[in-house]
């Protein structure tokens, strides 16, 4: 009886787990939706995600970077341009430095990429998105102010 209850109890918690992280992984996709007015497929791994901390406006920048399965979804989601730009990855390298993020998961600019950004209407922030079609990765640089 005792062997059974901790086998249910173990995969309740599992389950939870499982929902829980998938309900955590779709917020940003979500949150990027209702803040800029993009829907991004939501066929994606988030491999890596920082912030500069929680403030009471939802100001401040943030990175993540997210792997697709279809390359053909993401592209289809936005008006792409192609790389390289030199004033968007001074830019984002900026960001990513006062975030310290990590090198590992920082956009290899050497490589071939599509980008778009949007810039909000108060000039002062804006969403960097960065497509490596060759590793499926995209990347998402926000700084909102």
């Amino acid at each position: 009886m005792k062997k059974g209850l901790l086998i249910t109890s173990i995969l309740i918690i599992l389950l939870v787990a499982v929902l829980g992280s998938y309900v955590l992984n779709q917020c940003y996709t979500l949150a990027i939706e209702r803040n800029w007015s993009i829907q991004l497929p939501r066929s994606y791994d988030e491999l890596y995600g920082i912030d500069s901390g929680q403030s009471f406006l939802g100001d401040g920048e943030r990175f993540y970077v997210f792997e697709y399965r279809d390359n053909h979804d993401v592209i289809a989601a936005l008006s792409w341009k192609n790389g390289p730009n030199a004033d968007i990855e001074e830019s984002i390298s900026k960001i990513l430095k006062s975030l310290g993020a990590s090198a590992t998961f920082t956009p290899d600019f050497k490589s071939e990429y599509l980008y778009s950004t949007v810039v909000r209407s108060d000039g002062y922030s804006t969403l960097y998105l960065v497509f490596f079609e060759s590793t499926h990765r995209l990347y998402l640089i926000e700084s909102i102010f």
